[in-house]
């Protein structure tokens, strides 16, 4: 797909000319400096690849000889370097056949390395590296070698791997990930704040920085347990950027979402169940996965002497334990119900594990609670009494405020008065609360959702919606 990568400069002398290129070894251009001969023609391309000052700063493609080269022209302006104007390009040779969702992806790395370079030269430790990289090759001296060093690792870290990392200073970074694009948009599925990322391929290697700044701090988090929202405040990240980090991580095959996992949750088989209970070899695997150490058993608490005793003694679960314990999950009981129905060959067996290996297979699939309630007959209309206690506009009061708190000499003359709204009772509380709940009692929302974003069990939900504040209430499972 990338056939190779090189870096254009505008000389002040000779005009547009290649000055690196990986592989080393390829001949790109006719007419370019030691290259005789080569895929395309240099002087035909020129303008394109250091294009004037109107035509820098933004993403350009051009097609010839069967190639695709896409570029991001860079034009800084500055007295200290020649003619006023220092100019450059990095770009990519693929095939000019590419599919063009893939030209897309590939164009979003070509801008992103485009910034990288440019903010070498412009900014911070590293300002005008890549100019005295150039006069120290015009002048025939050692080049540092920074421009081939980022050239050859984006070659072949992306081709290799699709993401490239590389550090050229203390400060400067360069992380790259080639997406695949997808072909039918709605095949990703979207990131719900109670969704539970699972990751099933490392984001780490050796002597590499993650790729994404919340993706570094969201990674530890994802564990297989928590869901999207609490990932985020652990994680002290925006849920929407977390969101959308775990999007960008299902879309490249390196997580999946599952749902909540409690013991409150009813599952059911799938039609796969047949092909899993024909598969020998995926029975085994699942084997291994669920087998724990009975003594780290979430059960074992419970635990009486005599069962911890017997619990000790179990080996193994044999393929026909885990057929028939897999054979018990009905779609209409719970999994504390299951969890008490089979407690004797749960001691060694991880249920958690248990369910969330089916549902990462597709034989076990979760049905989801969702609640309907009928309107009701003379309800009390409920009101939020939120926003009490708050402190009366008064600039100066909050001045004195804030050097008080922060330790300045001169501190604030009185407190801020608060307003005469008294703080709320329980029974405005359980009033405010049930209002946000009404809101989810269409039959829309299913009980994962209303848990999340109300910050509630589901045992504390379905007890408040008995209590017979919203009437008659019927509990769907689907």
């Amino acid at each position: 797909m990338l056939q190779a990568i090189f870096y254009a400069r505008f000389h002040p002398e000779r005009g547009p000319e290649l000055f690196s290129q990986w592989p080393p070894d390829s001949s790109l251009f006719e007419g370019s400096t030691g290259s005789p001969s080569g895929l395309l023609d240099f002087s035909d391309l020129s303008t394109f690849l250091v294009p004037p000052q109107d035509l820098a700063n933004r993403a350009l493609s051009a097609c010839g000889g069967g190639y695709r080269i896409l570029g991001f022209p860079v034009s800084l302006e500055g007295s200290h370097y020649p003619r006023n104007r220092f100019a450059f390009n990095v770009c990519l040779i693929l095939e000019e056949n590419l599919d063009l969702a893939w030209v897309k992806s590939w164009q979003a790395i070509v801008a992103k390395l485009a910034r990288f370079m440019r903010d070498l030269e412009a900014n911070g430790s590293t300002k005008g590296m890549l100019s005295r990289e150039e006069s120290i090759r015009d002048a025939g001296g050692e080049e540092t070698g920074v421009v081939s060093k980022v050239l050859k690792a984006v070659f072949e870290d992306l081709t290799e791997y699709g993401q490239c990392c590389l550090r050229v200073s203390k400060s400067q970074v360069l992380n790259l990930r080639l997406t695949a694009p997808s072909t039918d948009p709605a095949s990703t599925p979207k990131v719900r704040d109670w969704d539970v990322p699972l990751m099933i391929r490392s984001l780490s290697s050796s002597g590499q920085e993650t790729l994404d700044l919340v993706l570094a701090q969201i990674a530890p988090h994802i564990n297989g347990v928590s869901h999207v929202k609490k990932i985020a405040r652990l994680a002290d990240v925006h849920v929407p950027l977390a969101r959308k980090a775990i999007r960008a991580l299902v879309r490249s095959g390196d997580a999946i979402l599952l749902d909540i996992f409690h013991f409150q949750a009813v599952y059911q088989l799938t039609p796969d169940f047949a092909w899993f209970v024909n598969d020998a070899d995926m029975v085994d695997e699942c084997r291994n996965y669920i087998t724990i150490d009975p003594a780290d058993n979430i059960l074992a608490p419970s635990w009486d002497a005599d069962t911890k005793s017997r619990a000790s003694r179990m080996e193994t679960s044999s393929r026909t334990t885990v057929i028939e314990l897999y054979s018990a999950v009905d779609g209409a009981i719970s999994v504390a119900e299951f969890c008490t129905a089979q407690e004797a060959r749960l001691y060694n067996i991880d249920v958690r594990r248990l369910f969330t290996f089916g549902v990462i297979k597709g034989f076990i699939r979760r049905r989801h609670k969702h609640a309907m309630s009928s309107p009701v007959a003379n309800a009390p209309n409920r009101t939020l009494n939120a926003a009490r206690w708050k402190p009366e506009s008064d600039p100066d009061k909050a001045w004195r405020d804030a050097a008080f708190s922060s330790g300045w000499a001169t501190p604030p003359v009185h407190s801020p008065t608060m307003t005469k709204d008294p703080l709320p009772s329980d029974k405005q509380l359980r009033d405010d609360l049930d209002a946000e709940l009404a809101k989810y009692l269409n039959g829309q929302h299913c009980s994962d959702q209303i848990c999340v974003e109300l910050g509630m069990t589901e045992k504390a939900i379905l007890a408040r919606l008995s209590s017979g504040a919203f009437g008659d209430v019927a509990v769907l499972l689907r």
